[in-house]
């Protein structure tokens, strides 16, 4: 029972407490209920070890709900109903989001919530039995979906921590906010080899220096590369290009004008005087690296994977065997080290192999364009006629993309139509067909080609041509 000096103090404190909550809104009363919580649990008496009873005299004299002693007994719970929380899914932080709670405080994962924490939805065989619901509302039984899941509710923080396995997380969306832009700064890169080979008879020099200039301003970047050669008394200096590029977040791609290399997917490109756009992949959620690192957890463990010992992908994961996928790497020809640090401090350390990265990737979706002058580097007497061509590559689903592409000229059209498909984690299947009609050459050109990529390994190219000639 409550001793009569610490009831009065706390009643007075209840008293002004009270006179501070007029005005509030239903979420922040909720918030002071569960500090004034904290204080009573001060006038408590446990009777079991789980279960803890509420004198409910002291509750209905500040102005409490008897009923929330049945609610909170067993464990501190969130409120029934839609709540504001801050959410952090293998320890990244995924800020503030909306959740539902069930009548019992359990959290509902529905799709909304899946969806900000970035996991996949489960089958429809983990639905919650519950009342009629649109589809986009259903709670989903992640611990049977996921039995490694661990959640940690913090109500009196409006807080919620999730452990997942890997499989359950989404590939990361990439997001324009993660890179940094503007900025003003020049480079210099350059690269001199000088031979000189000598006998009895004679001495020969030669000097090669290529060297690429630029800068960068604002959203863009300027370069451009030459070469200087020197060969006993002959000498030459090539200009290969300039150009300008940009990149356009919004649209995951990027602008090039100036003295280019056409991109596509399914044309072998041609040096130009002009401009294109291209995906930029490094935007693209498509994108694979191809490295993976698996092992086994004894506890809930920190997981740091580094390259050059440099950190380059840390992540938390629940106790089990777990398995990270396409892991941000700085060079696939480079061992990864593996650390797994347990709950209890201790570190484990092992290395993954190069050699098992799967680099056999496909080819990323997007759309690219391009119009110019045809650019013959170093010829003087060349035709250069003005091209325009366009292309695009869509995924069919996760192991098959298709590519389509026109190319036109004055002289030359061609029509595209190619297949890539994974038949295994490291071996790649593409099938090109290419259909051209090129009046200088008076002959109309079908163009088939069948490749098959193995990583690491080798590769088959088998190419059909068939010509009609005109006259």
């Amino acid at each position: 029972m409550l001793n009569c000096e610490n009831t009065r103090k706390r009643n007075l404190h209840a008293h002004s407490t009270r006179a501070n909550i007029i005005g509030l809104n239903q979420q922040a009363l909720y918030l002071l209920r569960v500090i004034l919580f904290s204080f009573v649990t001060g006038t408590v008496h446990s009777q079991e070890a789980s279960v803890t009873t509420f004198d409910v005299e002291t509750l209905k004299h500040r102005g409490l709900n008897p009923m929330l002693a049945q609610y909170f007994k067993d464990k501190p719970r969130f409120r029934s109903g839609p709540q504001v929380i801050f959410l952090t899914v293998n320890g990244a932080k995924k800020g503030r989001v909306s959740a539902n709670f069930e009548n019992d405080g359990s959290l509902c994962f529905d799709e909304t919530l899946l969806d900000k924490a970035g996991l996949y939805v489960p089958n429809s065989k983990y639905w919650k039995p519950q009342e009629d619901k649109p589809k986009k509302n259903v709670c989903y039984d992640l611990a049977a979906a996921y039995p490694q899941i661990s959640l940690d509710l913090k109500p009196n923080r409006q807080e919620v921590s999730l452990i997942v396995p890997q499989e359950a997380v989404r590939s990361k969306a990439i997001d324009s906010t993660d890179y940094s832009s503007g900025g003003t700064a020049a480079i210099i890169n350059y690269d001199v080899t000088g031979i000189r080979s000598k006998s009895r008879f004679e001495s020969k020099d030669y000097v090669s220096t290529s060297t690429q200039l630029g800068f960068n301003i604002g959203n863009w970047i300027v370069r451009s590369q030459q070469m200087y050669i020197r060969d006993e008394n002959q000498t030459r200096f090539e200009h290969l290009y300039t150009y300008a590029q940009r990149t356009f977040p919004t649209f995951k791609s990027v602008f090039q004008a100036g003295q280019i290399n056409i991109f596509s997917p399914i044309f072998s490109g041609s040096p130009i005087l002009g401009l294109q756009t291209l995906p930029e992949t490094a935007l693209l959620n498509s994108a694979s690296t191809g490295a993976g690192v698996q092992g086994i957890a004894s506890s809930q463990a920190t997981v740091e994977v580094r390259q050059y010992g440099t950190l380059i992908y840390s992540t938390i994961v629940p106790e089990g065997p777990f398995s990270l996928k396409n892991v941000p790497i700085l060079n696939s020809n480079a061992d990864l080290d593996v650390t797994v640090r347990e709950r209890d401090g201790s570190e484990r350390h092992f290395v993954v192999s190069a050699s098992t990265f799967r680099t056999a990737t496909l080819a990323k979706s997007g759309y690219s364009f391009a119009l110019g002058k045809i650019r013959s580097v170093g010829a003087t007497n060349a035709i250069n006629p003005w091209v325009t061509t366009g292309a695009g590559s869509w995924s069919i689903t996760d192991q098959i993309v298709t590519t389509a592409g026109l190319m036109a000229s004055s002289d030359y059209q061609a029509a595209g139509l190619g297949f890539d498909t994974r038949i295994i984690s490291d071996t790649i299947l593409s099938l090109r067909n290419i259909y051209s009609n090129a009046k200088l050459r008076t002959y109309n050109q079908p163009n088939s080609s069948l490749s098959y990529e193995k990583k690491k390994a080798y590769s088959i190219a088998l190419q059909s041509m068939l010509s009609l000639m005109t006259i």
